[in-house]
């Protein structure tokens, strides 16, 4: 019944890593951005935005609340080697990607897919496979 907890310590893959750090480094941007300071994130696009007001200093701290819970999960779970900790993160940081990406970002951004695709290709499909390979690693942990 317990047996997924055996996964401690589990050797975790180079390139888990190097994505995890890629990730954790993105979601500190994220953290900054939210927290007021758009331009990190968007540049020129959100030009002369009022980040005062309160329904935008609202969503900002919306995005940097998720984006602290991100780092402070991919710590723990790195620090800790437990894929049970990992793959619901890299799982729900797919998640959170395509959806941005693909749904709000061309609503909002005025971005055609052709320029989606290369961002997705190094945020979001990772994190899918990091996803399924720390799954696949845990459930077949002694």
């Amino acid at each position: 019944m317990m047996g997924w907890l055996k996964a401690e310590g589990m050797r975790i893959h180079w390139w888990i890593w190097l994505y995890g750090m890629i990730t954790i480094a993105g979601s500190t941007v994220g953290i900054l951005s939210g927290l007021g300071q758009f331009g990190i994130f968007y540049g020129e696009a959100l030009e002369g935005l009022d980040t005062s007001h309160p329904v935008v200093a609202h969503l900002g701290g919306m995005w940097a609340s998720k984006n602290i819970g991100y780092v402070a999960a991919l710590v723990a779970g790195f620090a800790l080697r437990k894929p049970w900790i990992l793959a619901p993160v890299f799982g729900m940081k797919f998640v959170n990607d395509t959806v941005d990406m693909f749904i709000i970002g061309p609503q909002h951004l005025d971005q055609s897919v052709a320029q989606i695709i290369p961002g997705w290709l190094i945020l979001g499909l990772p994190s899918a496979l990091a996803t399924y390979h720390l799954v696949r690693r845990w459930r077949a942990a002694p």
